[in-house]
């Protein structure tokens, strides 16, 4: 069995219809919670280097399993340090059936 370092926190956002004030609704988000979690940086690849060329930094997050997590779902977004990452899959229940494991983009700043 294989040992997960969740060691960063990082913020779970669902999506939400927000009243914009004139009687009309636009996305906004809701913060749901905070986990530690365990981030694997993505390389290689074809798909990971087209992500690169427009600036993505595609990653693993791996967070522990339970009733909050499990909601987690492809249109949520994830905050880590500062830097949003769209989540782009269901998440995959581990072979331990301890964790939840899905792919994300974060969104990298110019100059960085």
């Amino acid at each position: 069995m294989k040992s997960v370092n969740r060691d960063k926190r990082v913020t779970f956002f669902s999506p939400v219809e927000i009243q914009n004030g004139s009687g009309g609704t636009e996305e906004g988000w809701k913060k749901e919670f905070t986990r530690w979690t365990g981030v694997l940086n993505l390389r290689g690849g074809e798909e990971v280097q087209a992500a690169r060329l427009e600036a993505k930094r595609p990653v693993i997050f791996t967070v522990l399993y339970d009733s909050d997590t499990e909601q987690i779902g492809p249109d949520w977004k994830a905050e880590m340090g500062g830097m949003e990452f769209n989540i782009r899959e269901f998440p995959i229940l581990s072979d331990n059936r301890l964790n939840l494991e899905f792919r994300a983009d974060g969104n990298v700043k110019a100059g960085r």
